[in-house]
Order: structure tokens, then C-alpha cells, then sequence
């Protein structure tokens, strides 16, 4: 397949991450005075006696969380906040971390908390961040969708950073994502410096691109024309359909947007960046179509990353969590 030409647009970010070697450094202490969130809900974390309290909630419910207490290898045990009467003061997505083990992983300086089922298997994670909880949804939605995108109609759709150009109009202009009960819990929905809104749906090609407006009685999303089923150009930088699985942990709440099918490509992405073979028809059909997949025939020398390995386990929880 021929090589697409390289977008010369890019934000620092990518021209950083893309090449970059990916450390990792195991079961750090958690701080006192740090804020934690899965991008649904922040938590802030203090000590307390052998307990670190993770208390918090989001825009809509502020609530006690729950509490770790750390073990001889560094890693925590989930348990009850001391507060927690079973009824009011801890909703039902803080109970199910009860008894949980979690570790704090770092990478590209960036510390995660990571929290196993019963089998070692991660199944949910906290990012360690500074900013509000708003501003880390919002950058994490500009970078789903950051990128290149041919329409089929030949014309060209482009996502960098905080600025868009969409469709005959080829000048960058900027965008905000917005939230239609103005509450800061951000959706996929964005504003363009025109005062149009959009909406997007995942697809294994790029995405679905839709107008929409906020219904005046529901104050809920409603779609209107399609713009296009646009396709997402790869060029050597992005390392594939989603580059950041290789950059950076995905949290759960980030994948909420794709459905069961294109996690699976997403989590056989990572392999194919290594040569993976596919024996599944349907993998290896994708992946050679994509002109940066090279098929090496043997699986036994390729070795992932930590970085890697965590994001496979985690996006196949994610996919065994949903219904077909």
C-alpha cells in the first residue's frame, strides 16, 4: 500500500511522544495532597494515620471515595472509607475498588494508579494530574481525535491540538468541547469558532462526523446531517490508528467511545506495531492493508512493553466488561 504523505501539522506533544522510549518505575508512594481521577470522577489524596484517604466525586455527586492502606512491596489494599455508612456517603463505582490491590506505575513521568482483580489482571486506573478534572477530560477528547482525515469527496479534515480545519475551509481554527448541562462533565460534542456544534462516532477507519444542536426542552444532544464517514490518515509519525496506546496508559472512561469491535483492533494494534502475525483472518486482512504493518511470521522473539502490556490487559477488560 502506497505511503500517505506526512501531515505537517502537528502539536509538540506528538513530535515528542512519537519516538520516545517509554520508562517505567514500579509501586511509588502515593503523596499527601495529590488529585487522582479516572476522568469520570477526581479524588484528592491525604494521610491520615496508615490511611490514605481518596476522597472526591465529580461535577454531579461529591462524595467520600474509599481508602488504601500500603503494603511491605508498596503495593495498597482498597478498604472502606473510615466515613462510609454503606448508604450515603460512598457510591456504588467507589465499593467495587473494595479489597482491590493497586499499584503506582509511572510512565513518561506520569504516575497511574492501577488497580487488580483477583487473577492480576488491571481493571480500572487513577492518572495522578494537576489540573481540574474538566481540563483533563477535555485534552483527553482533543487527542481521540487529533489528526488527518480524508472525506469522500476528496475533501481533507484536520485535528491539531486545540485547532480544527473542517472540509473546503483548510484554515485552523480553534474548537472547544462542551457539555450540554454545563456542568464540565465533557462529551463528544465540540464547538467550532463559528458557533456550530458537532458530534463524532469511532469507527475502524477514523470517524462518523456529525452537526448537531442541544434540544431546547431535553438539553440533550441531538444529531442532525452527516458531514461524512471520514478516514483517518497514517503517516509515520502516528505510528498507527491510535499512536497514544503506545505513549501513554488508556483509562477505561477514554474508551467508553468505541465499541466492542474497535477496542479488539485497538488492542491488536499494539502487537501489529511489532510485526505481530495474525492467524484470526479478519486481523490479518486489516493489518495489511495498513502500509506501516509488517507481518514477521514468527511471534516468538516480539516483546511488549510495560506500557504496552498494560494497555492490552486493560482494553481487553474494558471489551469483556461490555455486551456484544
Amino acid at each position: 500500500m502506497k505511503k500517505p504523505a506526512l501531515t505537517f501539522v502537528l502539536t509538540l506533544t506528538t513530535l515528542v511522544c512519537a519516538h520516545a522510549d517509554v520508562l517505567v518505575k514500579t509501586s511509588p508512594a502515593i503523596k499527601n495532597e495529590t488529585n487522582w481521577t479516572d476522568l469520570d470522577n477526581s479524588f484528592f489524596a491525604s494521610i491520615k494515620d496508615n490511611l490514605i484517604l481518596m476522597e472526591g466525586g465529580n461535577a454531579i455527586f461529591n462524595m467520600y471515595g474509599f481508602a488504601l492502606i500500603k503494603q511491605a512491596d508498596g503495593s495498597y489494599i482498597v478498604v472502606k472509607h473510615p466515613e462510609d455508612d454503606g448508604e450515603t456517603n460512598c457510591p456504588p463505582f467507589d465499593r467495587k475498588r473494595i479489597g482491590s490491590v493497586a499499584k503506582v506505575q509511572t510512565f513518561n513521568n506520569v504516575n497511574y494508579l492501577v488497580f487488580y482483580d483477583r487473577n492480576g489482571k488491571p481493571w480500572e486506573v487513577l492518572k495522578q494530574h494537576e489540573d481540574m478534572i474538566g481540563d483533563e477530560l477535555a485534552n483527553a477528547l482533543y487527542q481521540m481525535l487529533e489528526g488527518r482525515y480524508n472525506h469522500p469527496g476528496g475533501q481533507q479534515f484536520m485535528f491539531a491540538g486545540r485547532q480544527c480545519a473542517l472540509g473546503t475551509n483548510n484554515k485552523l481554527q480553534p474548537y472547544t468541547f462542551v457539555d450540554p448541562e454545563d456542568n464540565d462533565m465533557f462529551q463528544n460534542i465540540f464547538k467550532t469558532a463559528d458557533g456550530q456544534l458537532y458530534t463524532w462516532v469511532e469507527s475502524i477507519q477514523g470517524i462518523d462526523l456529525f452537526k448537531a444542536h442541544i434540544s431546547t426542552e431535553t438539553f440533550e444532544l441531538e444529531k442532525d446531517a452527516c458531514v461524512g464517514q471520514l478516514e483517518k490518515v497514517v503517516g509515520d509519525v502516528d505510528n498507527g490508528r491510535w499512536p497514544f496506546t503506545a505513549t501513554q496508559v488508556v483509562l477505561p472512561a477514554m474508551l467508553k467511545y468505541y465499541n466492542k469491535n474497535i477496542l479488539r483492533v485497538m488492542r491488536n494494534e499494539i502487537y501489529a506495531r511489532h510485526g505481530w502475525h495474525f492467524d484470526n483472518p479478519y486481523l490479518r486482512e486489516h493489518f495489511s492493508a495498513q502500509w506501516w504493518y509488517k507481518d514477521r511470521n514468527n511471534n516468538a522473539g516480539i516483546r511488549l512493553s510495560d506500557l504496552e502490556q498494560l494497555n492490552v490487559d486493560i482494553i481487553k477488560a474494558v471489551e469483556d466488561r461490555m455486551e456484544d
